[in-house]
């Protein structure tokens, strides 16, 4: 065809003519190449994959039950983005009496089905495709017949949501990059919701180690680990540890002492928050804690010796007044107690 419009004669090649051309190159390529070494370069090309199909299909008109030639075909289907070819080709490819073509067949339904699954826009829709989706991942996990991009099916074990698959992948990829903060918290949690306690415990002393800057974090989420399965030893020592660096950490070192009935140590901590704490309300709060601590204990004299010592700090509030009295008189310290009236009853007559 000719366009005269111009004076120079340029040649505009029809849809007819080109796929007269194509057929025929075609044709060409079958008398010079064997099938094989044809198949060969067509599963070589990584470039046109919708070329590679025109050729496949024409291959597969010869030799229509030829499984080698229908993989190639779903695998350059897969690529292409033909979700329908492909999932058509993989439902087919699933029965077939070879191991090896059923694997690949497997492998390429999961991919083609996923694909079809994100290409709904509506969760609605998507639905129905997710338990084939789980499915179609179990068994290839169970199979065996994942590759070695493991962060790869890591992400897929997650997104089938199989927990089990997910922590073995999760293993491999921290042996590659044991510092990886990531996949130690993932490797943290999943621990913990399959019940592997060492496991738990080692990846959060490496998160304590490797993300620094959350390390008391991680270190609260160790006690938790530990009180989880009565470790009271190692909660104690972790506890004693992180108490000079933390306010809520020692708070929390004084409620353990008086949950494993250490009552003289748990009285002594919150007295030491009693000093360190400016809020006046607190402060009162703490040093309360301190005696009942003590009186839990049925350390009785020792809780009054404590009232006794503070008693002149807070003459002036009643509600303490009255808690210092009842102390007094349930350690028998009468003598404290009747000074301690005295002083209340000068305190109001001078009101």
């Amino acid at each position: 065809m000719y366009d005269v419009n111009n004076d120079e004669q340029v040649y505009v090649v029809t849809y007819k003519e080109l796929l007269f051309t194509l057929v025929v190159f075609i044709i060409i390529l079958f008398a010079l190449f064997p099938k094989g070494i044809l198949k060969d370069q067509i599963s070589a090309d990584k470039s046109n994959y919708d070329l590679s199909m025109v050729y496949l299909k024409d291959l597969l008109k010869h030799s229509p039950d030829d499984e080698s030639l229908q993989i190639l075909l779903l695998e350059k289907s897969v690529h292409a983005g033909d979700i329908n070819t492909a999932m058509q080709l993989s439902k087919k490819l699933l029965s077939s009496e070879n191991e090896y073509v059923r694997h690949k067949a497997l492998l390429f339904a999961y991919e083609s089905k996923k694909a079809k699954y994100y290409s709904l826009d509506d969760v609605a829709k998507q639905r129905p495709l997710y338990p084939e989706l789980q499915r179609l991942f179990n068994t290839i996990y169970k199979d065996k017949l994942y590759d070695t991009d493991i962060e790869k099916w890591y992400k897929e074990a997650v997104f089938a949501q199989n927990q089990k698959a997910a922590y073995f992948f999760l293993q491999k990829l921290l042996q590659q990059d044991p510092r990886n903060v990531k996949y130690l918290t993932d490797g943290y949690y999943l621990s913990l919701d399959l019940y592997k306690r060492s496991d738990s415990v080692k990846y959060i002393t490496a998160l304590e180690q490797y993300d620094s800057n959350n390390s008391l974090k991680w270190a609260m989420d160790k006690y938790t680990i530990f009180m989880r399965y009565k470790d009271y030893k190692n909660a104690e020592l972790l506890l004693e540890h992180y108490a000079k660096q933390s306010l809520d950490m020692q708070l929390k070192l004084a409620n353990f002492y008086l949950m494993i009935q250490k009552y003289e140590d748990a009285s002594n901590t919150y007295l030491e928050l009693f000093y360190i704490t400016k809020d006046e309300k607190v402060k009162k709060e703490y040093l309360v804690k301190s005696i009942r601590a003590l009186q839990s204990g049925n350390l009785l004299k020792k809780a009054a010796f404590l009232v006794h010592h503070y008693e002149s700090q807070y003459i002036h509030d009643r509600d303490m007044r009255k808690f210092f009295l009842k102390i007094y008189l349930a350690a028998g310290e009468l003598e404290y107690a009747s000074e301690l009236s005295k002083k209340i009853l000068k305190n109001e007559n001078k009101l």
